[in-house]
């Protein structure tokens, strides 16, 4: 998570990864770290529940940021 606030927009390409793996957990800390980065960030997130739109680790961590 600590990613979204210390890594920058550079990030995004290695988080937006971790959005496909099998883990809940991975995916969920991967989505709120992109969440934290901004609009880059939420655009990576976007995207990928565009593909997924059932995948509630990542739509849970959208609801916990109240802004996806």
């Amino acid at each position: 998570r600590c990613a979204g606030h210390l890594g920058g927009p550079s990030v995004v390409p290695a988080l937006e990864r971790l959005l496909a793996s099998a883990d809940w957990w991975e995916r969920h800390q991967a989505a709120t770290a992109l969440l934290a980065l901004g609009s880059a960030g939420r655009e990576a997130v976007r995207r990928h529940l565009a593909v997924r739109p059932d995948d509630e680790a990542v739509t849970q961590a959208g609801e916990d940021d109240h802004g996806l």
